[in-house]
């Protein structure tokens, strides 16, 4: 079975711990050009709808897949955009070295639209863009409900990275002042979007080759795995 609730709340319901709180790096990505794409396909019918399968699986896939390398993982999709956490995990690294994954992360998203952007299709050409938002903060985090449970993470560093997508526009990368106590915004080439808001410019690539690989724990791969309780899609989880 595919992963369909972030294994941070898999570990912490099966360790009978129902809620908390961690520091964390945010990041808040919104994928453009979806609606239209999807609204034109789905006039094509079955063909219409696996080809739409097709560039679904094919984006988003590889950008979850980034975001489990550098050590986060997706709180929440919504639509065509998703929110991912990076919790700041001090045993295996520094903070400043948690940044530069989620800067690496971030480049390595947009990476992705540049090169898979255009989606050519027996029925057409399709533009795909994206925008991040990067911010940081305390996160809360709870498991609710006795029979049925949901689970649900809030707190400013998640309305902090929406707010820095705000700020952005397709093919940016945007982070508030709080990131940027991390992400040294004296070392990468950045401009001044908004007060307390930073678009990257550029990114040395020595910065981005010399991070440190991160040791992290042996779970399931995010692409799909056998998990030990199943769930639905809507964040619910097995009553125990």
């Amino acid at each position: 079975m595919r992963n369909l609730i972030p294994h941070f709340i898999q570990e912490q319901y099966q360790q009978q711990q129902f809620e908390g709180e961690f520091d964390a790096l945010t990041m808040f990505v919104d994928v453009s050009g979806f609606t239209a794409t999807t609204q034109a396909l789905m006039k094509q019918g079955h063909e219409g709808a696996e080809v739409l399968a097709f560039i679904l699986n094919d984006v988003f896939a590889r950008m979850v897949n980034t975001v489990y390398e550098h050590g986060g993982f997706i709180s929440v999709f919504a639509g065509d955009a998703f929110t991912a956490m990076f919790p700041l995990r001090r045993e295996l690294a520094a903070d400043d070295i948690w940044a530069r994954h989620v800067l690496a992360c971030a480049d390595h998203v947009q990476a992705i639209f540049r090169r898979r952007g255009i989606q050519t299709t027996p029925y057409g050409q399709f533009t795909l863009q994206v925008k991040v938002g990067l911010s940081r903060g305390k996160v809360e985090w709870g498991i609710v409900g006795k029979t049925e449970k949901a689970y649900f993470f809030r707190g400013a560093a998640i309305d902090g990275c929406a707010a820095s997508e705000h700020h952005a526009d397709k093919g940016d990368i945007v982070f508030d002042s709080l990131a940027g106590q991390l992400l040294s915004p004296e070392a990468i080439e950045t401009d001044v979007v908004a007060d307390g808001y930073f678009r990257v410019r550029k990114l040395p690539q020595s910065l981005l080759r010399r991070i440190p690989r991160l040791t992290l724990p042996r779970r399931c791969r995010p692409s799909g795995c056998s998990v030990a309780k199943p769930a639905s899609a809507t964040g619910r989880l097995p009553a125990r």
